[in-house]
């Protein structure tokens, strides 16, 4: 008998999203949680969002066509700063169905994808699923992209067969950013062969002028993709909508895989609203400074070393005379706060924690004095 599947998806653990409130709900029997584990957007939504779904509930019967030349065009304007136009923009199942596009389209089975680690788990995930070769770089120790061992990497023994690089800017789970300064380096040493992807999901989070998005590298080397997400700054996570910004070739071999009909017409609609609500994602950004230097502040007043985030979410690192880490994370889910622990990202000893709304930071911090303390 043949095998049901080849033998590397046997390899593969599935996804383990944050604990859910009906989970923490059933294990804990408590009813008042705070989740600061999935790095969503506390302040939810935009309203212009929910008022755009509500119009496109009377449409959910027809195939989701009509309005992506709109979203696309809306992206566009978005950002005007740039001199992208449709052709240029893949709307995604959220941003990580591009990612798994990206590597299904891109990578073939002798190439291989540079990564860098710890940092987001799905392009590992991406490369494993689709039985593809990985190279990954180490952080430095403070935790921050080696762009220069990652440059070194390209132009070594396998740089004819290294195809796909990516880097998270800023990085999930660390926070840490790289520069304009950095990025621009980066690209003119990349050999031109490689197509380079920047996923720049928390990009409006970061408030530091030496910071910008590299969509102008789009237009200057066609083998540049950036990646963008819905989910964060615009609180959409639920309806799982992104979108790939690439030079117009890239863009064509990826419409020919993705799946038709890949976005929904409700986070069509409500993408289109949220990208007119300016308001939203400025106080969404202000909101998240302030909660962040509360949270720095607090963790530090406890002796607990952080990483420097430019995201909507703190690195903490639990000192060795500190509880385990999976008892830190249980004790404070006993007292009904959901983070996230990262060991599998080889961070055995630190937590992601969510940015949430100031009573709901100040009780996570209260809990984790108590929980030290004892």
């Amino acid at each position: 008998m043949l095998p049901l599947v080849e033998k590397h998806v046997f390899d593969l653990k599935p996804y383990a999203p944050g604990k859910t409130f009906r989970e923490a709900r059933a294990e804990y029997g408590i009813q008042d949680f705070v989740k600061l584990a999935s790095n969503e957007n506390c302040l939810g939504p935009s309203p212009r969002a929910v008022k755009a779904m509500h119009h496109a509930f009377s449409s959910v019967h027809m195939y989701p066509l009509e309005e992506i030349a709109n979203v696309e065009a809306k992206i566009c304007e978005y950002h005007h700063a740039y001199q992208i136009n449709p052709k240029n923009i893949v709307l995604g199942n959220g941003s990580n169905e591009l990612i798994m596009l990206l590597v299904r389209v891109l990578l073939s089975r002798n190439e291989i994808l540079l990564n860098a680690w710890p940092s987001f788990l799905m392009y590992r995930t991406a490369v494993k699923i689709h039985d593809r070769q990985e190279l990954t770089v180490p952080l430095t120790p403070e935790l921050k992209y080696d762009l220069k061992k990652m440059i070194e990497v390209s132009k070594g023994p396998l740089a004819e067969r290294l195809k796909l690089v990516f880097v998270c800017n800023p990085n999930n789970p660390t926070g840490s950013y790289v520069t304009q300064a950095e990025i621009d380096d980066f690209m003119e040493q990349m050999p031109a062969h490689v197509v380079i992807v920047i996923d720049e999901a928390y990009s409006e989070y970061v408030m530091r002028s030496d910071y910008a998005s590299a969509i102008d590298w789009v237009l200057k080397r066609p083998r540049t993709v950036v990646l963008r997400t819905f989910s964060k700054i615009f609180g959409l996570a639920g309806l799982r909508i992104g979108y790939g910004i690439c030079d117009p070739e890239i863009a064509n071999s990826l419409h020919r895989v993705r799946d038709a009909f890949n976005v929904n017409c409700l986070a069509q609609e409500a993408a289109k609203g949220a990208l007119d609500d300016v308001e939203h994602v400025q106080a969404s950004r202000e909101h998240n400074h302030r909660e962040l230097v509360k949270i720095y502040e607090g963790l530090r007043g406890l002796a607990i070393k952080t990483t420097e985030s430019s995201g909507n979410f703190v690195l903490m690192h639990l000192n060795d005379d500190m509880p385990e880490t999976e008892k830190v994370i249980k004790k404070l889910l006993l007292q009904g706060i959901i983070v996230r622990g990262v060991a599998n990202y080889d961070l055995p000893r630190s937590i992601r924690v969510t940015i949430g709304k100031p009573e709901e930071n100040q009780r996570f911090l209260s809990a984790l004095s108590q929980i030290l303390v004892k």
